[in-house]
C-alpha cells in the first residue's frame, strides 16, 4: 500500500474486483436520468389511483 490512504490502513480497488471507475459527470447523469424516470413513474401512478379513485367513488 502507497499513499495517503495507506496511513489510514485503506487501500484503493481490490485485486480482481468487477468495479470499474466511473467520471462523477457520468455517475450524476445516470443519477439525473434515473431521476426524470422516476418522476414520470410516479405521475403515471398518481393518475392511476385517481381513476380508480373516481371509478370507485362514483
Amino acid at each position: 500500500m502507497n499513499g495517503p490512504i495507506a496511513k489510514c490502513g485503506l487501500q484503493r480497488g481490490i485485486d480482481g474486483s468487477d468495479a470499474r471507475y466511473i467520471s462523477s459527470l457520468q455517475y450524476y447523469s445516470d443519477l439525473y436520468a434515473k431521476n426524470e424516470d422516476l418522476k414520470e413513474y410516479i405521475a403515471e401512478l398518481v393518475e392511476q389511483k385517481q381513476e380508480r379513485d373516481y371509478l370507485f367513488n362514483s
